[in-house]
């Protein structure tokens, strides 16, 4: 009876604890937020619930029961700073999960700083219905609706299950945006696998205007790589073309004709085509992340400083003694900038979200070290170019301008020789007071 009273004075209380509960459990899951992103290859599905201050991650792909090969998903665009999950399939099918941490483009290695994520191995699995890789990572700021990711994979994993095995280059990668202010719904339930199509609606970088290269459909042509192409172009004609070009001319011209002209002219148009191609490098970056921040966009800053230094160097030279302090700057820096833009073009390829086929850096290796020979073969040339340049001291070296007007005075012989339009021998011409040469 006591028992009877009780229930009976208190059930409005309990019903309403029991209803206050409800409300709240209700209110927190129309809290949570969610966005999915689909590639050919995987799906992604995020979820942030801010009662535990945490996003839920789950990577479902159909493929499962045997190696697979490994997956990664890092924060940001670009690997350098990115916090870096790793999971792959082992083979007993049991599932590695391994939290990394990248300085640039190198395999990324353990992150023992970064904020904790919680590798959910114990959920993960991998069938034959297929691979979910589950884990969580906290998030402090408010859901945004431009959170970038990205993502690579290469179908070959580790041979081993240890977390810190180390994986090969990736054979796919690129980029893309989720939207954190989405409403989570029961369709998006938080660490559910999906093995089919997207589990809610993605916005990919891809498909838009901002950056990205992969989608569902394939690579882009949008604005981004538009302008990453047209930067590439320029910077490959003007640095692995037109300026090994003037190089080799001034290496075997000397000789043979009046080679300085040419050489000059090709360091201007070298140095219009890496302006235009900086310049472009700028428009994008302001779209798609920070001026500067990674190797391979400092080193073409000092590339194109290299460049008008160069140019700079060679115009003043022209008017100097020979081996002069400023013509062997000229020289040295030359070679220099040469060989920092086959190292630059080279990681600029790699950095590239489309992932150009690796074989494109070998073709760059391979056309330089045919530049590297072509020159070290014209150095064969030297001894007769000394010898050539003492003929020419012996009456009075004079500047690089006015041994090139003795040049085309000659025909592109050397004083001393049989000039091929004279059948005499050729004679100095007169200098006059300005330093120009008179006709004999």
């Amino acid at each position: 009876m006591a028992l009877g009273r009780f229930w009976n004075k208190n059930l409005g209380l309990v019903l309403a604890a029991i209803a206050c509960f409800l409300v709240s459990q209700a209110r927190s899951q129309n809290l949570r937020t969610a966005d999915s992103h689909c590639t050919t290859d995987f799906c992604l599905n995020a979820v942030y619930d801010p009662s535990k201050s945490v996003t839920d991650f789950t990577l479902s792909t159909t493929a499962g029961g045997q190696p697979i090969g490994w997956f990664g998903i890092g924060t940001g665009k670009t690997m350098a700073g990115s916090s870096i999950m790793v999971g792959w399939v082992n083979m007993d099918s049991s599932v590695t999960l391994s939290q990394r941490a990248a300085t640039g483009h190198q395999p990324p290695t353990i992150d023992a700083n970064g904020a904790a994520f919680t590798l959910d191995t114990a959920s993960s699995f991998s069938n034959s219905s297929g691979t979910s890789m589950r884990w969580s990572v906290p998030t402090t700021n408010a859901p945004s609706n431009s959170v970038q990711y990205m993502w690579a994979l290469n179908p070959t994993g580790p041979s081993s299950s240890a977390a810190d095995s180390s994986i090969q280059r990736h054979t796919k990668h690129g980029d893309f945006i989720l939207d954190m202010t989405k409403a989570y719904t029961d369709s998006q339930p938080s660490g559910s696998a999906s093995t089919g199509g997207s589990t809610g609606s993605s916005t990919s970088s891809s498909s838009s205007d901002s950056g990205g290269s992969y989608s569902s459909g394939g690579l882009i042509l949008n604005r981004y790589n538009r302008l990453v192409i047209a930067h590439m172009v320029f910077m490959a004609v003007g640095l692995l073309l037109i300026a090994p070009l003037a190089i080799l001319i001034a290496r075997w011209g000397r000789t043979y004709f009046s080679w300085f002209p040419t050489h000059r002219g090709l360091h201007f148009v070298t140095l219009v085509f890496v302006t235009i191609g900086f310049f472009i490098s700028i428009a994008f970056v302001e779209s798609a992340g920070e001026h500067f921040s990674n190797t391979h966009m400092r080193v073409g800053l000092a590339i194109f400083i290299l460049v008008i230094l160069q140019v700079i160097a060679g115009q003043l030279g022209h008017h100097t003694k020979k081996r002069s302090p400023l013509r062997l700057l000229h020289i040295f820096v030359g070679l220099v900038t040469v060989g920092l833009s086959v190292w630059n073009c080279s990681s600029g390829l790699e950095s590239w979200y489309w992932g150009p086929p690796e074989y494109s850096r070998y073709i760059i290796y391979g056309w330089t070290g045919l530049i590297g020979l072509l020159y070290l073969a014209g150095l064969v040339l030297l001894p007769k170019q000394l010898r050539e340049e003492k003929m020419r001291s012996d009456e009075g070296e004079g500047t690089q301008s006015q041994t090139d007007d003795r040049e085309k005075l000659n025909g592109g012989a050397f004083p001393g020789k049989v000039s091929t339009n004279n059948t005499q021998p050729s004679t100095p011409p007169d200098e006059g007071s300005d330093g120009r040469r008179e006709s004999a």
